[in-house]
């Protein structure tokens, strides 16, 4: 995350961010990235991508990094949107981070994933366009929560999700957080320790 948002300026392209993470991931002893969702300008567009373009960042653009790490054979990422010299993400990030926050809350042992989809749609958003959360291993494992899936499945203490918020606002774009997290007997921990401001 660090060595992409060193690199990420006007002028630069999406693919270009891509090569920053998969050099920066070999330098770090992994020979193939685990993951092709690692950076897009999401400024303006409404719909979360997978795949980086030629699409080249402007000045005062949203840009979505999530970059992900393999360990042990296990895979986990995280994610941040950053504003590209400037423009104001204040109100997205806000309504991002409250999204987060919520997930975050129904993260318990027993719980169950109809929990995520209420306090999501609890916070005005409506039902929401990305996977709430999923568990973590070789890539995306059960439970799968979110998109009609998972509302019957059950959290169990010493499972590890990805969580991710994905908000939007027509013609202004999308902001996107995404945490690692053990459910634990008091409540959730979160992994990831890479800062969310």
């Amino acid at each position: 995350m660090s060595a992409m948002s060193a690199a990420l300026r006007p002028g630069v392209s999406e693919r270009e961010l891509l090569g920053v993470y998969s050099e920066h991931v070999a330098r770090l002893g992994a020979p193939v990235p685990p993951s092709e969702s690692v950076c897009f300008v999401a400024s303006g567009a409404v719909a979360l991508r997978h795949v980086a373009s030629d699409r080249v960042v402007g000045y005062g653009e949203l840009v979505v990094l999530a970059p992900g790490a393999l360990y042990a054979g296990y895979e986990a990422g995280l994610a941040r949107t950053v504003s590209v010299g400037g423009g104001d993400l204040q109100s997205l990030g806000e309504r991002c981070a409250v999204g987060m926050d919520a997930l975050l809350s129904a993260c318990r042992a027993g719980g169950v994933g109809s929990d995520l989809y209420r306090v999501w749609e609890g916070c005005g958003f409506g039902a929401a366009s990305v996977v709430l959360a999923h568990g973590l291993g070789l890539g995306a494992e059960p439970p799968v929560i979110g998109l009609g899936r998972g509302r019957d499945a059950v959290l169990e203490e010493g499972m590890v999700l990805s969580v991710q918020s994905w908000v939007t606002e027509e013609g202004v774009g999308g902001f996107l957080q995404r945490e690692t997290v053990v459910i634990g007997a008091g409540g959730p921990v979160v992994l990831t320790r890479y800062g969310r401001s």
